[in-house]
């Protein structure tokens, strides 16, 4: 005896509606692209945490470092004030040759 759901009818009835309306290829690209950003996440905490600097041992070297040396893995102690400075004149040179160029393109 063959099921109703397979019998030659326009639409089945047992026909599941997730399937049929796509939602089932949703949820797995869903899932799939998940556990690919924590992939990603678990990847870039493995790195930055394999680059971890070594401790200075030498004594000069530790006078140096607690001198003029800045901790890269926490953002507040980076340079912004020279970082400003060097990327303010390059924007202003930028902004400046652009405008010259407009200015001599329209004349």
């Amino acid at each position: 005896m063959v099921p109703i759901c397979y019998t030659a009818s326009p639409q089945r009835p047992c026909e599941l509606v997730p399937y049929r309306t796509g939602e089932l290829s949703a949820a797995l690209n869903g899932w799939c692209g998940l556990l690919l950003i924590a992939f990603a996440a678990w990847l870039l905490w493995e790195v930055w945490t394999a680059v971890a600097p070594k401790p200075i041992t030498d004594e000069f070297l530790q006078l140096l470092d607690e001198s003029f040396a800045r901790d890269w893995r926490k953002p507040r102690t980076w340079p912004w004030a020279r970082a400003a400075w060097a990327y303010g004149f390059t924007l202003l040179g930028a902004a400046s040759a652009v405008a010259i160029g407009l200015l001599v393109v329209s004349l």
